[in-house]
């Protein structure tokens, strides 16, 4: 095992001769002092001298910490500031996690292992992030990141991932089931023999034909046909809607049909469009 001499080990108040593992062998008042002892120590049980410990190497690393994210700080509250507080704290007096002689395992992934960064959940949004000379750094851990990067110790507020989810619940799509695009089939015959009555509009032509043609829709698609559903249920009650009926179809049961009819109140009804 080899010697060092340091100047942070806790139970001397100036330098100290101690083994790698940082068990203190003697105390000294001055590094010189601590020097010849421990090249005296290695010399005599042949390992290689050591010079100072990494600790101490840390600890000036520990100095040049550049402060965290404050835009992304400041969102923080609660148990997660008081956390991003403690691990400030400790890698502010012992450097960096993962450093060289920090236990402390990361676990970084890089942009391509991060399964999560489509939802916010990366290195660009932890408050350790900070950006020099156009690289990415962390302040936190001592790993080469990236933007889209991830460790196990990363701190991102809430509402940064909590968005970049709702946004991509935005974005989603549903794919029209077959009896809507039977509904809207339906629908843009009619709408084409004149069934549809004057005032039939050019919002309702657009969903027939959108959803004849199947395949998907956005959420907010989605959303608009549930709304109609709701505020049109009356329409059911006209003379004409049902089949075997005098004056069927009746425009209210070709606008019913042109926004998926029965079985697009039923599928909407089902979807989660209210979060």
């Amino acid at each position: 095992m080899q010697y060092y001499v340091t100047k942070s080990h806790p139970d001397c108040p100036k330098w100290a001769v101690v083994r790698e593992n940082f068990e203190l062998v003697a105390a000294h008042s001055t590094k010189k002092s601590a020097t010849q002892q421990m090249v005296a120590i290695s010399k005599k049980e042949k390992v290689e001298i050591g010079g100072e410990h990494l600790r101490d190497k840390r600890m000036v690393e520990a100095r040049q910490i550049k402060e965290v994210s404050q835009d992304l700080y400041v969102q923080l509250e609660g148990d997660e500031k008081a956390l991003v507080d403690a691990m400030i704290g400790v890698v502010s007096q012992y450097g960096r996690f993962q450093g060289p002689s920090s236990s402390v395992y990361a676990g970084y992934m890089s942009p391509a292992q991060n399964k999560e960064k489509e939802n916010g959940i990366k290195c660009g949004n932890c408050v350790f992030h900070f950006e020099e000379s156009g690289n990415f750094e962390c302040s936190a851990v001592n790993a080469d990141i990236e933007e889209e990067g991830l460790c196990r110790l990363a701190m991102i507020p809430p509402q940064y991932f909590q968005e970049t989810i709702r946004v991509r619940e935005a974005e989603k799509k549903y794919k029209i089931p077959e009896g809507v695009q039977n509904a809207a089939t339906r629908a843009v015959k009619w709408i084409s023999d004149g069934k549809a009555g004057d005032g039939f509009t050019d919002t309702g032509r657009s969903r027939a034909i959108q959803l004849a043609n199947g395949g998907s829709v956005t959420r907010e698609v989605a959303v608009r046909m549930k709304s109609y559903f709701a505020r049109h249920t009356t329409d059911r009650k006209a003379e004409g809607f049902n089949a075997g009926e005098k004056n069927y179809p009746s425009p209210g049961r070709v606008a019913w049909d042109a926004w998926g009819g029965d079985a697009g109140k039923t599928w909407t009804n089902k979807l989660n469009l209210d979060k």
